[in-house]
């Protein structure tokens, strides 16, 4: 919705300040009302709503690094396992072949972290400063209409 008087853009949902981020799954600071329905409870704050979606964010930056470390050596096996190669042979060999898929798994577990890494602080740091920009536009944006509005009025 936008303020007839000063251009002011917010919410029809929750009321806050409207940016074009507001609706973004990833902005933890955006409309309360995409919470999932078990949160979006009528007793809940919007402090609370931002505590609980920060906590979210930061269990996914704990568990992903985890994730990671338990998929490689799994990937490493199921593509051994999908290959003729591997279904060709006896069972001491298949043993042999997915003990050695394991190890190459979990000898690839730190190129898998410090790939995971250099794609996740990136990623953080660019999504602060797209918030941070945006609402420094959004400020400038009603700091224009506002004085335009008084200087044609004056």
């Amino acid at each position: 919705m936008t303020c007839q008087f000063c251009q002011h853009e917010w919410c029809w949902i929750c009321g806050s300040d409207y940016t074009s981020i507001h609706y973004a799954i990833f902005n933890p600071f955006g409309c309360p009302a995409l919470m999932p329905g078990w949160i979006r409870q009528k007793d809940w704050s919007y402090v609370k709503l931002i505590i609980w979606r920060f906590i979210c964010f930061i269990l996914l930056i704990i568990f992903t690094p985890m994730f990671v470390l338990v998929i490689a050596p799994l990937f490493c096996i199921a593509k051994l396992k999908q290959t003729s190669f591997y279904r060709d042979k006896n069972c001491w060999i298949q043993a042999c072949l997915l003990i050695l898929a394991l190890l190459i798994g979990v000898a690839l577990i730190p190129i898998a972290v410090v790939v995971f890494a250099v794609a996740l602080v990136p990623s953080i740091i660019g999504i602060i400063v797209f918030y941070y920009d945006e609402r420094k536009r959004l400020e400038f944006r009603h700091q224009t209409a506002l004085s335009r509005h008084f200087q044609q009025n004056a």
